[in-house]
């Protein structure tokens, strides 16, 4: 059932994110288009020309951004139509566990939104491409070793998982938001976003100022931040379970 459900959503998704994921990519060849004839002119005397094309490419850049917040935000979107408008109410009806359709929409989302930033971190590498292929031999290798190491392995993991806890507070809020303020879901969805992520600014706040300050300490805050964002993740999801299971009301 959670598989039926995970398809569902995940086509319903695909059927608006795809068109942003391909104009992202559209723009980035573009974007590649631009670099490489402004490489061209980089040394010659066409000065005028070579700004605008600089300034052409960091439209494109910013538009690439704006499409990436754009499917961010339909992700989120997508869950509040499902859940807490009147599409909720055929959602919530249907014969199966408030867990299978909880879990359904928060992998799928969490997929997309995967989706969304591998889209947006590619089209930015192919916009550069030309400069990057034509820069790459300057860089040290020692450098990139350097970079992958265990602490820098314990950053990435920290930041997987800060990521995973803003998007479950993200959904969290806008339970919370639909369920105790009725009329005005969308303002208690934004105003539980900031409360919740104030909250989480402070704890973050605490553990730095407590433990940072030499390599021991700093690896033992990292690995705390990332205990602490997966039990508040998990803490959150049956949250949201319980509050959409008990407390929600559509009528």
């Amino acid at each position: 059932m959670l598989r039926r459900f995970f398809k569902h959503d995940g086509a319903a998704l695909l059927r608006v994110l795809w068109p942003i994921l391909a104009a992202m990519v559209g723009c980035a060849v573009v974007g590649m288009g631009l670099n490489l004839l402004m490489m061209a002119l980089a040394e010659t005397k066409y000065v005028t020309l070579f700004v605008l094309l600089t300034t052409a490419q960091s439209i494109l850049v910013l538009i690439i951004a704006v499409l990436m917040v754009i499917g961010i935000f339909y992700v989120f979107y997508s869950f509040y139509r499902s859940m807490f408008t009147d599409e909720g109410y055929l959602t919530l009806v249907l014969p199966v566990g408030t867990h299978t359709l909880l879990l359904s929409k928060l992998a799928v989302g969490a997929v997309f939104m995967l989706g969304v930033f591998a889209v947006w971190g590619a089209s930015m590498v192919l916009t550069y491409l030309p400069m990057i292929l034509t820069v790459g031999g300057s860089i040290d290798s020692s450098a990139l070793t350097s970079l992958i190491s265990s602490d820098s392995a314990l950053y990435m993991v920290s930041m997987i998982a800060e990521l995973i806890m803003s998007g479950m507070l993200t959904y969290a809020a806008i339970t919370l938001g639909s369920i105790f303020f009725t009329k005005h879901k969308i303002l208690g969805a934004i105003l539980f976003s900031f409360v919740l992520s104030s909250g989480q600014s402070i704890v973050d706040a605490v553990i730095l100022l407590l433990l940072f300050g030499s390599p021991v300490l700093d690896a033992i805050a990292l690995i705390l931040q990332i205990l602490l964002s997966l039990g508040i993740s998990v803490a959150l999801y049956f949250l949201m379970a319980h509050l959409i299971r008990n407390k929600l009301n559509l009528t």
